[in-house]
């Protein structure tokens, strides 16, 4: 299983199913998984300050897109 769906399901498992706030991110693949692993930090981190909720509360998905031809061309590039 990519870490990406690890990540995913570890969080949205977490408390026995989804906890909220829930965070779903639409991002073109390509991503590594020390890039993932920030982002989940990062958001968890700020929304839980923000909001003032315990980061363990907060669940994170990640849907990747797959490169196609209406990606950025910088992303098509990498194909």
């Amino acid at each position: 299983m990519p870490v990406n769906q690890q990540i995913s399901l570890q969080l949205y498992y977490r408390n026995g199913g989804l906890s909220l706030p829930h965070i779903s991110i639409r991002m073109y693949e390509g991503r590594t998984d020390d890039q993932k692993e920030e982002i989940v930090q990062v958001f968890t981190k700020e929304l839980s300050r923000i909001i003032e909720r315990e980061p363990a509360f907060i669940t994170i998905e990640f849907n990747e897109i797959p490169i196609d031809d209406n990606a950025p061309a910088n992303l098509r590039n990498k194909r």
